[in-house]
């Protein structure tokens, strides 16, 4: 299915408001949306609010942390009215029944006596500060230690505020016990790393894949080729959480791993742009799927002379081995996010020569979604009849790597057509749909051949499109670049200014769209010459 955006989901959900008497939105964790989407968003509902509210009637709560700017919000937005707020903390009586539920299922009951429980009730539950998370922190420190008198000394040097008690909790994982301590830090990795929230089952298979990391060395691939994933060493349920000393948890309803709080998030981003922490993790991520997808099916063999890989074998394969989804699909953007792919990758990623016993034969076209989902094209047979060239030039624009895209060129020893259609649609108009500035630059530096494409492809490609060519000193209008879209649609236009934001109107505005376009158009076409000369 594909997204929608936030427009057309709030025109949806008004449709639904009309029908309802009384209607209620939930927004959760309102703090953790980046600024710009979140005063989009929240002007979206505030949109909504006011165009339903005389039908219906619309209630609207929200949670978020206090550093929020409530009242600047409410401010640009009225259409939200006047909102009542809720403080909500910690309860200093929850608390002191959280630790004592802690210590009474503690299971070095010998290292503790009442004494020591009232101080350590007494100390924790003052200095909580409202909140649930560093209390968590604080007493695991504590019982954690293996007499009474070291239980003492831990609560008298606890740390005190949440983001001294990460370091310290961070700095107790890697004091474990060896084989603990690079397990719960390879999860901390993962969790924090990955594009996208790991089932447990995910993970415990990413964890089984033993990569040397002083092997790992950018632009360099050590895989093992001809190797069986090994299920004996998975890593059990329980050890990915407790040996992370509750700095992970399992969220039940999704099965996922997540970190503990997005206070942790934020903690551990700061650390990672300074380099404190995971300076090769993306590396080390991205090698890891890769030797993952090298893999070979130890149960479902194919016959040396099938040519391709059927459906009901990827299906298996797909089902049996749980990081085959993520690994084909994200680990080209762990490569870019270290900038360590190299032309020598690109060889190796693809071969010449196919082995269709690898379990990500027959999924290697993921590499190049979604490029290959406009129309009913064979993915699996165009993917293996397309030269390699150009299936190494469609990965780096797939992940949006510039530099690769120029090397590969730049390295190559015979012509390379890059007007080539591959899934249906040019270069071109694959680096424009995603947004890739940088790479259309290339491409039309280059000379392509802008007026290759199917109508609906280069309609929707237009979206990006219309933001990457147009610095002020080098602006071209669509009506140049796109003439024969130009003449059939007559609606699309690119506006002179700095931003270039006026570039598409939907269908319903195709006709004052068509007038304002030519009018901008001209405009455009008069200053552009006048700057030229």
């Amino acid at each position: 299915m594909n997204n929608i955006d936030l427009g057309e989901a709030c025109r949806l959900l008004g449709e639904t408001v009309k029908h309802l008497r009384k209607f209620y939105v939930c927004i959760d964790a309102l703090d953790e949306c980046n600024d710009e989407h979140r005063a989009e968003f929240i002007q979206s509902l505030a949109k909504l609010s006011n165009e339903c509210g005389r039908q219906s009637s619309i209630r609207i709560f929200f949670t978020a942390r206090p550093h929020i700017n409530w009242k600047e919000l409410m401010k640009r937005n009225p259409g939200l009215g006047s909102p009542d707020h809720i403080h909500l903390e910690a309860q200093p009586e929850d608390i002191r029944i959280y630790v004592s539920h802690k210590i009474n299922i503690d299971e070095n009951s010998d290292c503790m006596n009442d004494a020591l429980r009232s101080e350590i009730l007494d100390r924790i539950v003052d200095n909580s500060d409202g909140m649930f998370l560093l209390p968590a922190l604080q007493i695991q420190t504590v019982l954690d230690q293996t007499t009474i008198s070291k239980r003492r000394k831990a609560l008298s040097t606890m740390p005190i505020k949440l983001e001294t008690a990460f370091e310290s909790t961070i700095n107790r994982i890697k004091n474990q016990k060896s084989e603990r301590s690079t397990q719960a830090i390879d999860v901390l990795k993962w969790t924090f790393l990955a594009k996208r929230p790991l089932t447990v089952i995910e993970l415990r298979h990413a964890l089984s894949v033993t990569i040397d990391p002083g092997k790992v060395q950018p632009g360099k691939l050590p895989l093992a080729y001809d190797e069986t994933l090994d299920w004996d060493n998975f890593p059990s349920e329980k050890s990915l959480i407790d040996w992370c000393l509750g700095l992970v948890i399992i969220d039940e309803e999704t099965s996922t791993v997540r970190l503990v709080h997005k206070s942790l998030h934020d903690y551990m981003t700061l650390l990672h742009e300074n380099g404190e922490i995971f300076p090769d993790g993306h590396n080390e991520i991205a090698y890891t799927c890769l030797q993952y997808m090298c893999f070979n099916d130890d149960k479902h063999e194919i016959d040396p002379l099938v040519s391709e890989v059927t459906d009901d074998i990827k299906d298996l394969r797909q089902a049996r081995f749980s990081l085959l989804d993520y690994a084909t699909n994200n680990f080209g953007y762990h490569l870019r996010d270290q900038g360590s792919c190299t032309v020598d990758m690109m060889h190796e990623l693809f071969p010449d020569t196919i082995n269709l016993n690898r379990i990500s034969t027959g999924l290697r076209s993921k590499f190049l979604f979604p490029f290959f989902r406009w129309g009913g094209w064979n993915i699996c047979h165009e993917y293996l009849s397309t030269s390699q060239i150009h299936l190494r030039l469609q990965f780096a624009i797939r992940y949006g790597s510039e530099n690769i895209f120029t090397d590969l060129i730049n390295a190559s020893s015979q012509s390379i057509d890059l007007n080539t259609k591959l899934g249906g649609s040019t270069m071109l108009l694959q680096a424009s749909s995603i947004g890739y500035q940088g790479i259309v630059r290339i491409l039309l530096e280059r000379g392509v051949d802008v007026n290759l494409a199917d109508g609906n492809n280069l309609i929707q490609s237009l979206r990006g499109v219309h933001q990457v060519i147009l610095p002020r000193w080098e602006s071209v209008c669509v009506g140049w670049l796109f003439p024969r879209l130009w003449e059939t649609t007559g609606w699309l236009m690119m506006a002179w200014s700095e931003g270039v934001r006026d570039g598409v109107r939907e269908n319903e505005e195709q006709a004052r769209g068509c007038r304002k376009g030519q009018a901008a158009v001209r405009v455009g076409v008069s200053d552009w010459a006048s700057e030229s000369r």
